[in-house]
């Protein structure tokens, strides 16, 4: 069966201008892990838990098929009128490919900064070491809301601390560079469940003196995401 798809997904790479052949294969790799998806759904440390699977996730067990093919791209693009799974139509990466970290740093969000002391080099490492443990194939908008999550994590990190240390200045800048990110073009992408606004309501909920909502929001879905 292995081979039989291995030769299946190098075929549609060849002739992905063929839309039958693309769907076929892609249809190919879901049926066979089906079973496995609830796995894939973004289970290390619970994130993606506040409507962000969608769209997010990695295709399961396609690790076994993927993991000798030497590149990124794939050229197969999403697809949302065909499956609403599909965010936009941005293109399917695989996160097994040698040149994965070499292509996911230029999908970083470098126009969003990063809490003092912290840097991208470092967020975008780890990001990108851990969505290589988690195998499989992920649409470009994924990988860059990945990225954009990570961040929101360090501010929310940032924000919690500064709350306790009774530093207002800081507490306040950390809500606003999140009411920034909570506007991000990655999230207005993704957005069909309320994404954006879950998190403004959150931010406002903070400003007006009830943190509960942002902190129970951030201990669930970031864990040690910080």
């Amino acid at each position: 069966m292995t081979d039989v798809l291995s030769e299946t997904l190098i075929r549609a790479r060849l002739t992905i201008d063929h839309d039958v052949v693309r769907d076929e294969s892609v249809a190919l790799a879901r049926s066979i892990v089906a079973a496995e998806a609830s796995t894939v759904r973004r289970s290390r440390r619970g994130r993606r838990g506040a409507g962000l699977a969608v769209g997010l996730i990695a295709l399961a067990g396609t690790a076994t098929v993927a993991a000798g093919v030497a590149m990124t791209h794939t050229g197969w693009f999403g697809d949302p009128a065909r499956n609403t799974e599909e965010p936009d139509t941005s293109e399917w990466l695989d996160l097994r490919a040698a040149d994965f970290p070499a292509v996911a740093e230029t999908l970083i969000p470098v126009d969003v900064p990063l809490p003092s002391g912290r840097s991208w080099s470092e967020v975008g490492d780890r990001e990108i070491a851990e969505m290589q443990a988690n195998p499989g194939l992920m649409q470009e908008i994924g990988v860059r809301a990945d990225f954009l999550f990570a961040a929101e994590c360090a501010w929310q990190s940032n924000w919690a601390d500064a709350r306790s240390a009774g530093d207002n200045a800081a507490a306040a800048h950390a809500l606003d560079v999140l009411d920034q990110t909570a506007r991000h073009e990655i999230w207005t992408a993704v957005d069909g469940g309320g994404i954006v606004q879950l998190r403004l309501d959150n931010l406002a909920a903070a400003r007006l003196g009830d943190p509960d909502p942002l902190l129970a929001y951030f201990q669930s879905s970031c864990g040690d995401e910080q």
